[in-house]
């Protein structure tokens, strides 16, 4: 690269004290030059030649066997930088170039630039960081055999690698209502072949989202699932965005549980029972509405007749705050309809001695309406108070009795204390 400087030529036949001047000696470059026009480094074997004589005797002489040969060493590199760059994690790498400070214009040489102390992952990938870079001593292109090079390391890190950022889904998951949750399974479809990353999935909601108990309720909610962690040796190689989600499904629990026994006295309002749940979260506000089932189990004024029924209560209806996370299973309970005591009296009856007995009418208070007891049937307890099989001439208190009833209805009523007076004439 620097300008040549031909040696001095020399004769050893010239004639004593003959002018000959100063001999001008030129390098025969062609075709050794270099891509900048330089002649290129190395040794050279005759390529020295005298042009030209300039004294006063010169035109008595040729000279063109006059040779000499020509070295050119090498330039010594000078490298200052070495341009920052970088790549994401599992690409090709893509080290920055050196910049020389003394290459001849327009000649082609360069060096090959790498990473200081590389880390690897599982895959043999750099692993995502910073590094310094360094040129190595060997150059390469059309020119570099004109060069020498000592190397050059970045003194502080100027390379990095990214994390690569993972595409994929998170297959839908689901549980019951009250249970742990259980996110599907996360999958990528950029993971570099043979690394070790896997990811855990998380539910996203807000407290909006959550019943009395703090369970996330019962519902579908699209893109809730989310990664919340990626594990795995190379994981730190890695980042996952908020485009890799996943549906999520809250079923409702099926409540479990009994109904106590409801009971009522005939013709009252039904009183079904308390509902019990064995599987409600505590906290949660449920609201249970309690059906006895009459159907084909009434008397002819609609009750439900006087008995002991099995299963016939149920819930009709599940009403509350936290109602919607659950569905009813099939919670079931008896019922028992206690006989209805009549309340009334009977006229008094009257009749002479040794006459047939003539009870009176039955009249009663609390009977229901549009229920039919049909005849009722009225007798004399004459225990203990006949004579001769007659019952004496008096008045008696309470002895009149109804002694049955014969209507549809009368399964449903007591009548044990329905009472009347008797009396017997001389």
């Amino acid at each position: 690269g620097s300008t040549l400087a031909p040696g001095a030529a020399s004769f050893s036949n010239a004639i004593a004290n003959d002018v000959l001047g100063t001999a001008t000696v030129s390098v025969n470059t062609t075709g050794r030059t270099s891509t900048g026009g330089k002649l290129k480094a190395g040794d050279y074997t005759g390529i020295e030649s005298v042009s030209a004589l300039s004294g006063d005797d010169a035109s008595n002489y040729t000279f063109a066997t006059v040779t000499g040969d020509y070295s050119v060493s090498t330039l010594a590199l000078t490298g200052t930088a070495i341009a920052a760059s970088g790549s994401v994690y599992g690409d090709t790498m893509s080290p920055g170039g050196v910049s020389w400070s003394n290459p001849v214009a327009g000649d082609a040489v360069s060096a090959e630039t790498s990473l200081v102390s590389a880390l690897t992952s599982t895959s043999g990938k750099v692993k995502a960081g910073s590094y310094r870079q360094t040129a190595a001593a060997s150059l390469t292109g059309a020119d570099a055999a004109n060069y020498s090079f000592a190397g050059f390391t970045t003194s502080a890190a100027n390379y990095t690698v990214s994390r690569l950022a993972l595409a994929g889904s998170i297959a839908a998951g689901n549980s019951v209502y009250g249970f742990a949750l259980r996110p599907g399974v996360a999958s990528f479809s950029n993971v570099v072949p043979n690394d070790a990353v896997s990811a855990r999935a998380a539910v996203d909601y807000g407290i909006s989202d959550e019943s009395g108990s703090g369970h996330l309720k019962a519902g579908t909610y699209t893109g809730a699932e989310y990664v919340s962690r990626l594990r795995g040796a190379d994981a730190a190689n890695y980042t996952v965005d908020d485009s890799v989600t996943g549906d999520y499904t809250v079923n409702q629990r099926v409540l479990t549980g009994s109904i106590a026994t409801g009971t009522s006295i005939y013709g009252n309002a039904l009183t079904p029972g308390a509902v019990s749940f064995t599987n409600a979260l505590v906290d949660d506000v449920l609201t249970p509405t309690v059906l006895v089932n009459t159907a084909g189990r009434t008397s002819s004024s609609g009750k439900l007749k006087a008995g002991s029924y099995t299963g016939i209560q149920t819930v009709s209806l599940l009403s509350g705050d936290d109602a919607a996370n659950y569905s009813l299973g099939t919670l079931t309970g008896n019922y028992t309809v206690s006989k209805r005591a009549l309340t009334g009296s009977i006229a008094q009856g009257t009749s002479k001695f040794k006459a047939t007995l003539k009870p009176g009418v039955a009249s009663f208070t609390n009977k229901v309406a549009g229920d039919a007891l049909g005849t009722v049937v009225v007798s004399v307890n004459t225990t203990g108070k006949l004579k001769s099989g007659f019952l004496p001439a008096a008045s008696y208190t309470g002895i009149e009795f109804i002694k049955s009833l014969s209507g549809v209805d009368a399964v449903n009523y007591t009548f044990a204390n329905v009472k009347g007076n008797y009396k017997v004439t001389p």
